[in-house]
């Protein structure tokens, strides 16, 4: 690994800027990560299925953070231009400026991470070498908001390791899919769905392109990927359910929805769509003891 100090840096583009163009490494001056034969992963974008963000490592201590040196960068290439949300001439009806919001996830001695664009990057943790990459070929110049918080990740223990697709990469889109891909090579787990994908936007009520997308990973939970979504709700009146769903991870099969209407009113609308206009889980689902929050 290579740990030389680097600080060359663009003074004109801003920090957030930088971000969104690049994923960097960060390693100890002497290089100990190797050397010391510690491996701890990151399998999920909480750091365990469940979340909590905690991590047993103790090799980066309050004692050596500061000597931490740039080991590697690794650059996608998915930048957008654009009006930052907030601030002055920001129009929800437009288009936003691409944000590099990710937490990579590493998994079996790999590092996986997806873009604004959201195409995944699976690259050696040590060397930031690219193993492979996958573009769902999201139309962004349709999206409103260009931003992926994480992918997930699931290992099939009915498998054998050196199976197609024993270990799964879950991606979520913008435009309202989700893919299963295989942790070894990144190609479509041709099971799951229809050739590895399974679309959300089946179920729900007319939309436009931009009102309706996952942002964050899904959740796995028992054999299952259970995910929210982003819906523009702020747009007009009735945009899409905000409809919480199950999906089976080995095939792709529907499991169940919950969509959080009002009392009294039905969950499911006359023509078997989800009733538009419910409130919506954009963010990760957190789960604990089989109870999802």
């Amino acid at each position: 690994m290579d740990c030389r100090r680097v600080s060359r840096r663009n003074p004109n583009l801003p920090a957030g800027v930088m971000m969104t163009r690049l994923i960097v490494a960060v390693a100890l001056l002497a290089c100990p990560f190797a050397a010391a034969g510690q491996t701890v992963g990151w399998p999920a974008y909480g750091g365990a299925d469940g979340g909590g963000h905690y991590t047993p490592a103790t090799q980066i201590s309050p004692q050596n953070v500061a000597q931490l040196e740039l080991a590697w960068t690794h650059r996608s290439g998915d930048f957008r231009e654009g009006v930052i949300p907030g601030v002055e001439g920001y129009d929800s009806a437009g288009q936003s400026a691409s944000a590099f919001v990710n937490t990579p996830i590493v998994v079996e001695d790999t590092l996986y991470y997806c873009t604004p664009f959201n195409r995944v990057f699976a690259l050696d943790p040590r060397t930031g070498k690219e193993r492979w990459r996958f573009d769902p070929e999201v139309n962004i110049d349709l999206e409103h908001l260009t931003n992926c918080r994480a992918v997930s990740s699931w290992i099939d223990p009915q498998t054998q390791p050196d199976d197609h697709c024993a270990h799964r990469i879950i991606l979520p889109t913008l435009d309202g899919r989700i893919f299963a891909l295989d942790g070894a090579s990144g190609k479509r787990c041709a099971g799951f769905g229809d050739n590895g994908e399974i679309d959300l936007t089946v179920g729900l009520t007319e939309h436009g392109a931009r009102e309706y997308g996952i942002t964050s990973a899904p959740a796995i939970i028992d054999g299952k990927l259970v995910t929210g979504a982003y819906v523009l709700d702020s747009f007009r009146p009735g945009v899409p359910s905000g409809v919480v769903r199950a999906y089976d991870l080995r095939s792709g099969a529907f499991a169940w929805g919950w969509n959080p209407v009002p009392p009294g009113k039905p969950a499911v609308d006359a023509e078997g769509n989800f009733t538009a206009g419910t409130t919506n889980v954009w963010s990760t689902i957190p789960w604990m003891r089989n109870a999802i929050w």
